[in-house]
């Protein structure tokens, strides 16, 4: 990423968008503020930012409608990261049918924004796929009531887990040698093997929702050469997605080439 981050923070309270937008501008980036939604749809349309953090409850538009705006006019080329008061899986479910792709609570440190900000500006991913997302709302739509954890509790990256697919996803790398992946055609093998097993790991919708977070974890923590390399193909990623080659490595594992 070369130069500061364009970053959209729209909240309809100039308190909390101007305490948020100081923390973000320390970090070093750039960062325009609007107190409608209509104003940053506007802005949207004339030029798109590398991210957008929106409150959920504003009047007259609200963060969720932002977004299905966004995606509605082919305008969602980012990631939208939602700020809401209420902590309840009815914000998980309406957030992923609108398009959204992260999910925090107001009153959350700034530190952990900043954080998850910082991810998906280094990751490469535009989004939360759509295979995870389809996963993670078939499995909200499953989950009766809001009883059961809160969204701060369910959308952090669990270790186990972690180490399940790293333990899987070695074994295919041993087999395939350190050098697998210096040829494009073998890292979009190599991305639809790891993608498979984060997507086998990932049954509940909070692991669904960090499927970003599992997968980049886990081709760090394998540790081939030019893992650097991988936010290029995550910017494609569900264009690559549908590239027969990657749904090969589903059930063929990586594949050697010529």
């Amino acid at each position: 990423m070369s130069g500061p981050a364009n970053i959209y923070l729209v909240d309809d309270d100039p308190t909390v968008a101007a305490l948020h937008a100081r923390a973000i501008q320390r970090r070093g980036y750039d960062v325009l503020f609007f107190e409608s939604a209509k104003d940053a749809i506007a802005a949207v349309r004339s030029g798109a930012p590398q991210l957008l953090i929106s409150d959920v409850q504003m009047p007259e538009m609200g963060g969720f409608s932002l977004c299905e705006t966004l995606v509605a006019e082919e305008l969602k080329s980012f990631p939208v990261m939602f700020l809401t008061a209420h902590d309840d899986l009815d914000v998980l479910r309406a957030g992923l049918k609108a398009g959204g792709d992260e999910f925090l609570i107001k009153g959350t440190p700034i530190e952990t924004l900043l954080e998850r900000m910082v991810f998906w500006l280094a990751s490469g991913f535009r989004a939360l796929p759509a295979a995870p997302r389809k996963k993670a709302i078939i499995l909200a739509n499953e989950e009766a009531g809001d009883e059961a954890a809160k969204i701060a509790d369910r959308v952090v990256l669990d270790p186990a887990i972690l180490d399940r697919i790293v333990a899987a996803f070695a074994a295919d790398v041993e087999a395939a040698g350190q050098d697998y992946g210096e040829r494009l055609v073998e890292r979009i093998y190599f991305l639809g093997r790891l993608a498979t097993h984060v997507m086998d790991a990932c049954n509940d919708i909070g692991s669904a929702i960090r499927f970003p977070d599992y997968l980049v974890s886990a081709a760090n923590r394998v540790g081939v050469d030019w893992a650097r390399d991988l936010p290029v193909l995550l910017a494609r990623y569900d264009t690559l997605a549908t590239d027969p080659r990657f749904l090969a490595a589903a059930s063929e594992g990586l594949l050697k080439v010529g």
